[in-house]
């Protein structure tokens, strides 16, 4: 609920700060095909996305068909995407992947790496646009607030893997924190395996360049004037800044982020709105086969095949 209460807050917000007949104006001159060329891109993202999970859980030795993370990569994204519910994509992939006789600890090690991966590569496209990003952002706060998140999520990955060493000796005698020297474990096995990295930080990075190429194909959409460079430079901080878990699926940062971002490069705040919740509504329709899916197994927590 409280995520759901920040995510109508947010959007609230953003709403009573802009004029909606910019905003009604924009969405009006959309164009088709450009949204239905995007729509595809995020299926194919998601495609893109279950592969690296099989990745992933291959480098670890756990067994994970890719017609099985096709469909459980589909039913975690209409979870995660098309309920107003703080049960989240994740938990449900791990659920339901335990309930393929896949042990609780194994199945979720093997989604928050998954995501440690999508936010590793994310970090470091950061990285490599920072300088660029600093010379389009003259906002002190804002320029030093992507720095601040990059070094904490560096932070973050590193805390992590170092509990799988000595650092894990200590800390494995608190029973709390034994499922995060678990983690670590397997964090610091899995970074050892160079191929499955790499092959796992390169489909991150697709997906990453997937995203990049249907938010500029919805700004063609409406004329917003919107470049690839500008995505390029401007969407990864908001992809970053999307991933912190204080709202449902993103939705409100990601909206308040994308304006305050493609703001400094004179997208008004209106197109920027447009684009941004166009963008969140084809993650949902991407999450409707998902649902199809779900409902087709019966709706039961347990395996299709």
């Amino acid at each position: 609920m409280a995520k759901a209460a920040i995510s109508v807050l947010l959007i609230w917000w953003l709403i009573s700060r802009i004029d909606l007949t910019p905003v009604a104006e924009a969405a009006g001159r959309m164009s088709a095909w450009p949204v239905v060329m995007a729509l595809g891109l995020t299926l194919v993202a998601t495609v893109a996305l279950s592969l690296r999970w099989v990745v992933v859980c291959r480098a670890l030795d756990i067994p994970l068909a890719v017609g099985r993370s096709l469909w459980l990569t589909f039913v975690g994204q209409f979870f995660s995407q098309t309920l107003p519910s703080t049960i989240g994509g994740d938990v449900v992939r791990i659920w339901f992947f335990h309930r393929d006789g896949i042990s609780m600890e194994q199945a979720a090690i093997s989604v928050i790496l998954d995501r440690f991966c999508a936010l590793a590569a994310s970090l470091l496209v950061v990285v490599l646009t920072l300088p660029v990003l600093f010379s389009l952002v003259n906002d002190s706060t804002a320029r030093w607030s992507i720095p601040t998140l990059i070094l904490a999520g560096m932070a973050g990955i590193a805390f992590l893997i170092a509990l799988g060493g000595r650092a894990g000796l200590v800390a494995g005698r608190w029973r709390a924190l034994r499922p995060l020297v678990a983690f670590g474990m397997a964090a610091q096995r899995f970074s050892t395996r160079g191929v499955p990295v790499l092959a796992a930080l390169a489909l991150a990075t697709v997906i990453i360049f997937f995203t990049l190429l249907t938010v500029w194909l919805i700004g063609q959409s409406i004329a917003s004037g919107l470049s690839m460079v500008h995505c390029l430079i401007l969407v990864p901080p908001v992809i970053l800044v999307s991933m912190v878990p204080v709202s449902i699926a993103g939705w409100g940062v990601r909206e308040g982020a994308m304006v305050v971002a493609f703001g400094f490069v004179d997208i008004p705040a209106a197109d920027a709105l447009v684009v941004s919740m166009t963008f969140g509504a084809l993650l949902v329709a991407t999450g409707i086969p998902g649902g199809i899916l779900w409902l087709i197994s019966g709706r039961k927590l347990g395996s299709v095949y």
